[in-house]
């Protein structure tokens, strides 16, 4: 509980931190002035985009969990998914997203170790789609090479999420990594690890099932990505759009690790850092960053009050094994 709370405190003042740096390094009045001056009508389509980014992102998650034999409705998944969303908030992004799905989903079917593995495989697949789409979107313009290096950065991603991919499910290789059972606490948790495991291989054979879940998870990038075009627009600045395809998927990849609270700072400094070598002022690039992170607040608001209503009204149904841990980039 003492480490727990430790790491929390330094993400906490590495939050912090990094937005005081970033705040006296820009203009802040520029970057009032761009949220006063916002145009409403843009912002709401950037929303609208990016709630259809959610609920394509839940067809994906729920594709995974049909494979395993489980029949759950796409609302209550959404509902999940908007749960996940609120718990984002106070957590590292990926971690608290994740962490909440894989709990309300295992509370409803009562399978923990069957739900945490539709959850991390989602997970994975959509790491991998954003570098993919970064990948094609430098190979198909002229405009990015040597822009702060995004070539070899995009390319070294997709070798490391791929690689990481195969290394992974090589039983013959994860073999190897068997002594860390023999460490004590970590023994503890080895029928459970090995469970899940299990559960993660049997939909990782299933070809198919990749195929469609990672042009799923592609398309619905786009989406996300084309909420944050808009957004731009509302601001009264915009990029080239093939920018936009690549640099962002680069900034969602490295917000996915937890070293900040909901990824503040992190992402913040990554949109200044790849939009203002394109043209984009440093204050307008935040404020498309704080206006994107504003929808996932809206959402997350709504998902918290519906994780109230669910704890309120439906009573957790009895899971085979217990949930531990936490759990694994949008």
């Amino acid at each position: 509980m003492n480490r727990k709370l430790l790491f929390s405190i330094v993400r906490i003042v590495f939050t912090l931190v990094v937005l005081v740096l970033l705040f006296k390094v820009i203009d802040f009045n520029l970057l009032l002035g761009h949220l006063r001056n916002l145009d409403i009508g843009f912002y709401l389509l950037g929303f609208a985009a990016y709630f259809g980014f959610i609920v394509l992102w839940t067809v994906r998650w729920r594709y995974l969990v049909q494979a395993t034999g489980e029949k759950v409705s796409l609302l209550f998944l959404l509902k999940s998914t908007l749960i996940g969303e609120f718990f984002g908030l106070f957590l590292p992004e990926a971690v608290g997203s994740d962490l909440a799905r894989a709990y309300n989903l295992s509370r409803d079917t009562g399978k923990n170790t069957a739900a945490i593995s539709t959850v991390l495989i989602d997970r994975a697949i959509a790491l991998i789609s954003l570098a993919l789409m970064a990948g094609i979107a430098v190979l198909v313009s002229n405009h990015v090479a040597g822009v702060a290096d995004v070539t070899g950065i995009v390319f070294f991603v997709i070798i490391g999420l791929i690689g990481g991919w195969f290394l992974f499910f090589n039983k013959s290789f994860m073999r190897r990594f068997q002594w860390i059972f023999k460490i004590p606490y970590i023994d503890r948790f080895e029928s459970g690890i090995r469970g899940l495991y299990h559960s993660l291989h049997k939909l990782h054979e299933e070809p198919r099932l990749f195929v469609v879940t990672l042009l799923m998870s592609v398309i619905s990038q786009m989406v996300n990505v084309v909420a944050v075009i808009l957004i731009s627009r509302a601001v009264g600045t915009q990029v080239d759009p093939i920018h936009y395809f690549v640099f962002m998927p680069i900034i969602w990849i490295v917000t996915t690790i937890p070293i900040s609270i909901s990824g503040l700072g992190v992402r913040e400094g990554a949109f200044a850092f790849f939009f203002t070598q394109v043209g984009m002022a440093s204050s307008a690039a935040i404020a498309v960053s704080f206006l994107h992170y504003a929808c996932r607040i809206i959402t997350g608001l709504v998902g918290g009050l519906l994780f109230l209503q669910m704890a309120v009204i439906h009573p957790r149904k009895p899971a085979d094994v217990a949930l531990q841990g936490e759990g694994a980039s949008r």
